[in-house]
Protein backbone atom coordinates (compact mmCIF):
# COMPACT_ATOMS: atom_id res chain seq x y z
CA UNK A 1 0.00 0.00 0.00
CA UNK A 2 1.01 3.45 0.11
CA UNK A 3 1.07 5.43 3.16
CA UNK A 4 1.29 9.02 3.82
CA UNK A 5 3.69 9.83 6.30
CA UNK A 6 4.13 12.83 8.59
CA UNK A 7 7.34 14.18 10.15
CA UNK A 8 8.72 17.46 11.48
CA UNK A 9 10.90 18.65 8.96
CA UNK A 10 14.88 19.12 10.44
CA UNK A 11 14.80 22.65 8.78
CA UNK A 12 11.85 23.47 11.06
CA UNK A 13 13.94 22.86 13.89
CA UNK A 14 17.07 24.71 12.98
CA UNK A 15 17.88 27.88 14.41
CA UNK A 16 14.56 27.86 17.10
CA UNK A 17 15.44 27.05 21.45
CA UNK A 18 15.75 24.03 22.49
CA UNK A 19 11.85 24.91 24.72
CA UNK A 20 10.36 25.53 20.93
CA UNK A 21 12.05 22.41 19.64
CA UNK A 22 10.47 20.14 22.63
CA UNK A 23 7.10 22.09 22.49
CA UNK A 24 7.08 21.25 18.78
CA UNK A 25 7.89 17.39 19.57
CA UNK A 26 4.98 17.20 22.70
CA UNK A 27 2.73 18.33 19.83
CA UNK A 28 3.41 16.15 17.50
CA UNK A 29 3.64 13.10 19.89
CA UNK A 30 0.37 14.47 21.25
CA UNK A 31 -0.96 14.70 17.54
CA UNK A 32 -0.32 11.26 16.68
CA UNK A 33 -1.25 9.79 20.08
CA UNK A 34 -4.97 10.94 19.58
CA UNK A 35 -5.14 10.13 15.70
CA UNK A 36 -4.34 6.84 16.27
CA UNK A 37 -6.80 6.40 19.53
CA UNK A 38 -10.27 6.24 17.54
CA UNK A 39 -10.44 4.32 15.03
CA UNK A 40 -13.46 5.23 12.83
CA UNK A 41 -14.67 4.83 8.94
CA UNK A 42 -14.74 8.32 8.65
CA UNK A 43 -10.63 9.34 10.47
CA UNK A 44 -7.57 8.85 8.55
CA UNK A 45 -6.03 5.58 10.11
CA UNK A 46 -2.88 5.82 11.51
CA UNK A 47 -0.78 2.61 10.51
CA UNK A 48 2.41 3.62 12.36
CA UNK A 49 5.24 5.36 14.21
CA UNK A 50 8.88 5.87 14.60
CA UNK A 51 11.90 7.71 15.04
CA UNK A 52 14.98 7.98 12.66
CA UNK A 53 18.07 9.92 13.92
CA UNK A 54 16.01 11.61 16.48
CA UNK A 55 13.27 12.33 13.67
CA UNK A 56 9.59 11.33 14.69
CA UNK A 57 7.52 10.40 12.20
CA UNK A 58 4.14 8.41 11.63
CA UNK A 59 2.12 7.01 8.76
CA UNK A 60 -1.31 7.14 8.11
CA UNK A 61 -3.23 6.37 5.08
CA UNK A 62 -2.85 8.11 2.09
CA UNK A 63 -5.88 9.50 1.04
CA UNK A 64 -6.12 10.23 -2.61
CA UNK A 65 -8.33 12.38 -3.15
CA UNK A 66 -9.35 16.35 -2.29
CA UNK A 67 -10.11 18.63 0.79
CA UNK A 68 -14.15 19.21 1.07
CA UNK A 69 -12.76 23.17 0.97
CA UNK A 70 -11.43 22.23 -2.77
CA UNK A 71 -14.63 20.66 -3.83
CA UNK A 72 -17.13 23.19 -2.43
CA UNK A 73 -15.52 25.68 -4.37
CA UNK A 74 -18.14 28.22 -5.99
CA UNK A 75 -15.40 29.76 -8.37
CA UNK A 76 -14.84 26.63 -10.39
CA UNK A 77 -14.93 27.08 -14.20
CA UNK A 78 -17.35 24.21 -14.48
CA UNK A 79 -20.61 24.90 -11.78
CA UNK A 80 -21.78 21.62 -12.81
CA UNK A 81 -18.82 20.08 -10.79
CA UNK A 82 -20.02 21.57 -7.65
CA UNK A 83 -20.95 19.05 -5.78
CA UNK A 84 -25.35 18.64 -5.06
CA UNK A 85 -26.19 19.86 -1.57
CA UNK A 86 -27.60 16.31 -1.29
CA UNK A 87 -24.13 15.25 -0.98
CA UNK A 88 -22.34 17.98 0.90
CA UNK A 89 -24.72 16.92 3.29
CA UNK A 90 -24.04 13.60 3.08
CA UNK A 91 -20.64 14.19 3.82
CA UNK A 92 -20.87 16.57 6.90
CA UNK A 93 -23.41 13.96 8.04
CA UNK A 94 -20.59 11.34 8.19
CA UNK A 95 -17.56 13.35 9.43
CA UNK A 96 -20.20 14.14 12.75
CA UNK A 97 -20.60 10.65 12.78
CA UNK A 98 -16.71 10.58 12.94
CA UNK A 99 -16.76 13.41 15.13
CA UNK A 100 -19.18 12.21 17.91
CA UNK A 101 -16.95 9.18 17.93
CA UNK A 102 -14.07 10.99 18.79
CA UNK A 103 -16.07 13.14 21.36
CA UNK A 104 -17.33 10.00 23.11
CA UNK A 105 -13.95 9.06 23.60
CA UNK A 106 -13.01 12.48 25.36
CA UNK A 107 -10.88 13.92 22.75
CA UNK A 108 -11.71 17.59 20.89
CA UNK A 109 -10.57 17.99 17.37
CA UNK A 110 -10.00 21.65 17.69
CA UNK A 111 -9.45 22.03 13.84
CA UNK A 112 -12.84 20.86 12.22
CA UNK A 113 -13.24 23.08 8.75
CA UNK A 114 -13.32 22.34 5.37
CA UNK A 115 -9.74 21.54 4.38
CA UNK A 116 -9.29 18.67 7.14
CA UNK A 117 -12.16 16.90 5.39
CA UNK A 118 -11.16 14.16 2.41
CA UNK A 119 -13.00 13.18 0.25
CA UNK A 120 -11.47 9.86 -1.19
CA UNK A 121 -11.59 9.55 -4.88
CA UNK A 122 -12.74 5.77 -5.70
CA UNK A 123 -15.19 5.52 -2.63
CA UNK A 124 -16.63 9.37 -2.32
CA UNK A 125 -15.82 8.54 1.54
CA UNK A 126 -15.39 11.82 4.04
CA UNK A 127 -12.29 11.41 6.19
CA UNK A 128 -11.40 13.82 8.85
CA UNK A 129 -8.13 14.32 9.30
CA UNK A 130 -4.95 16.39 11.34
CA UNK A 131 -5.33 16.08 14.88
CA UNK A 132 -2.42 18.71 15.46
CA UNK A 133 -4.56 20.54 17.47
CA UNK A 134 -6.61 18.05 19.63
CA UNK A 135 -6.56 17.21 23.38
CA UNK A 136 -8.08 15.20 25.71
CA UNK A 137 -10.56 17.26 27.58
CA UNK A 138 -12.33 20.57 26.27
CA UNK A 139 -10.40 23.19 28.52
CA UNK A 140 -7.23 21.95 26.93
CA UNK A 141 -8.24 21.81 23.50
CA UNK A 142 -9.43 25.58 23.41
CA UNK A 143 -6.76 26.63 25.16
CA UNK A 144 -2.50 26.52 24.73
CA UNK A 145 -0.16 28.13 27.08
CA UNK A 146 -0.17 31.09 24.13
CA UNK A 147 -3.87 31.79 24.08
CA UNK A 148 -7.03 29.73 21.91
CA UNK A 149 -5.73 27.43 19.34
CA UNK A 150 -7.51 26.84 15.85
CA UNK A 151 -8.88 28.75 12.63
CA UNK A 152 -11.08 31.51 13.32
CA UNK A 153 -13.39 31.24 10.67
CA UNK A 154 -14.16 28.00 12.10
CA UNK A 155 -14.43 28.25 15.60
CA UNK A 156 -17.07 28.14 18.30
CA UNK A 157 -18.09 31.73 18.72
CA UNK A 158 -16.78 31.80 22.19
CA UNK A 159 -13.85 30.59 21.08
CA UNK A 160 -13.58 32.81 18.65
CA UNK A 161 -14.44 35.90 21.16
CA UNK A 162 -11.57 34.72 23.43
CA UNK A 163 -9.15 34.58 20.62
CA UNK A 164 -10.11 38.41 19.86
CA UNK A 165 -10.00 38.99 23.64
CA UNK A 166 -6.70 36.92 23.75
CA UNK A 167 -8.42 35.16 27.11
CA UNK A 168 -9.77 31.81 27.75
CA UNK A 169 -13.53 30.81 27.12
CA UNK A 170 -14.02 30.41 30.48
CA UNK A 171 -13.65 33.82 31.31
Amino acid sequence: RIDAIKVIRPDRLTGVSFDTVKQMQNRFEREVRLAAYVAHEHIVPVYQVGEIDGCPWFSMQFVKGTTLNELSKSDLPNTSDVPAPERMASYIEKIARAVDAVHRHGILHGDIKPHNILIETETDRPLLSDFGLAEFDAYDASTTSTGVAGTLAYMAPELAQAAMRNASPDE
